[in-house]
């Protein structure tokens, strides 16, 4: 459709203007104008008109254009990036109407999710003849971007505690805010998460770990979603004393001397320095939680605690000690997760709530989300989703079969429903296997 083309490249220089020039600049006001008029017979005769991604490709009224001209580019990758999957525009749209769609295609993506609903947005704007659907982004890839928000910040309060720059508690409650959504929307998907190994981060790792552990076991204990977040405080900020650590203690791969060892339990009280420096949005109930996460349930440990201990730090106890034997440090050996729940048994009622392990293990399943497992049918899985139903049948991903060739297409497979019975076949899960040793990345089908 010739028509179309002048009507793109009014559309992008109005977009493209917005870096450039104030609201009512004439290099912003003009392209929209001209857009506007070369729409307006196209309406008079259709009533509406569509632009889309199918496929990835850019249609305009069911005429796609494959060719690889710029102005097709860069229109598909602005609706692209904003992942708007069809535009339709109404007869009678006015120039005020086209004013807000030009904002839309040029607003970053921070702006986009605080509009969380397009539609809300455009009502707001009294936009009525412009309708815009955004496709929801994959709950995995929310999952991974949330996650990565979290360490960033973590490397924040780290780097930031030398200079004296310290992160605000606000961004704190928002970073624990967007892990808490997600694991009411889909828990594994982020679960799985946090048995990805990442050697040279594992402080920064460790932190969010605890704080996914923290705020998915509050969750499941029944807590309020406040009571749950503060518990997910504790967990993420458990940890940002190590910051004023020597290194070579933090990272030393041998035994630490009793003078190194002095050294490291000073960093609950130094984590709770820190927190004090983050304001008031950072409440006491967190400081203390903080400070007392390694006092056992016992009430051994460090630093030495007569008063009862909050239910946050027992929590984050818990999740500190599953991550911690979960995960390859420089001074030990990584326990599979199914090891590291039959350690943490014997430690119940010792150093851990008996209560809140017995719920932690249970949410966890048999064969905790992430898991590399053997398959009787000699096939390596990993665990992709849990059972509640049945612990010992999760959802898995077979990733390599039975001689050890990796699969094109690994293949999702509920075994409590798996297809293959049909062929006389019954898939169950015989043993877990160390990714490690199979050299398995686990990131790369998670």
């Amino acid at each position: 459709m010739k028509e179309a083309q002048p009507i793109f490249m009014n559309l992008l220089g109005a977009v493209k203007a917005v870096n450039y020039y104030p609201p009512r600049h004439p290099s912003r006001t003009q392209p929209v104008t001209r857009a506007h008029q070369l729409l307006k017979p196209l309406l008079t005769k259709r009533g509406r008109l569509s632009l889309a991604i199918v496929e990835d490709v850019l249609v305009f009224e069911g005429e796609p254009f494959y060719d690889d001209a710029t102005v097709h580019v860069e229109l598909r990758e602005a609706l692209e990036d904003r992942r708007i999957s069809e535009i339709v525009i109404h007869r009678g749209v006015t120039e005020e109407e086209m004013t807000v769609l030009v904002e839309v295609l040029s607003a970053g993506t921070d702006a986009m999710a605080a509009w969380k609903d397009i539609g809300e947005f455009l009502k707001s704007r009294s936009v009525t003849r412009i309708e815009i659907t955004v496709e929801d982004e994959d709950i995995r890839e929310k999952a991974r971007k949330v996650y990565s928000d979290a360490k960033n910040f973590i490397l924040d309060i780290m780097k930031e505690d030398r200079t004296g720059a310290m992160p605000k508690g606000e961004r704190a409650f928002e970073i624990t805010k967007g892990l808490q959504d997600i694991i009411l929307e889909d828990r594994d998907a982020l679960m799985g998460l946090t048995l990805l190994s990442d050697y040279d981060n594992y402080t920064f790792n460790h932190s969010v770990n605890v704080g996914v552990f923290s705020l998915a076991l509050a969750t499941e204990l029944g807590f309020s979603q406040e009571d749950a977040m503060l518990a997910g405080l504790s967990g993420l900020l458990h940890d940002v004393g190590k910051c004023r650590i020597p290194l070579g203690v933090i990272n030393k791969p041998g035994k630490l001397t009793d003078e190194e060892w002095k050294l490291m339990q000073t960093h609950p009280v130094e984590s709770a320095r820190i927190l004090k420096q983050m304001g008031s949005a950072i409440r006491e109930e967190i400081i203390v939680s903080v400070l007392t996460h390694h006092v056992r349930y016992d009430h051994t440990g460090y630093p030495k605690w007569e008063k009862a201990l909050l239910p946050y730090s027992e929590i984050t106890s818990v999740g500190d000690c599953y991550d911690s034997m979960t995960t390859l440090r420089p001074y030990q050996k990584r326990f599979e997760p199914k090891e590291a729940i039959d350690v943490m048994q014997r430690l119940k009622a010792k150093a851990l709530h008996p209560e809140y392990l017995d719920v932690f293990i249970k949410m966890l399943g048999m064969y905790p989300v992430g898991s590399l497992v053997r398959l009787n049918t000699n096939e390596l899985a990993l665990v992709f989703a849990s059972n509640p139903q049945a612990q010992d049948l999760p959802q898995v991903k077979v990733i390599m079969d039975a001689h050890g060739n990796y699969l094109t297409e690994p293949e999702l497979v509920d075994l409590a429903t798996d297809q293959a019975r049909a062929r006389g076949i019954t898939r169950r899960i015989v043993a877990t296997v160390d990714p490690a040793v199979r050299n398995v990345d686990l990131a790369r089908f998670l």
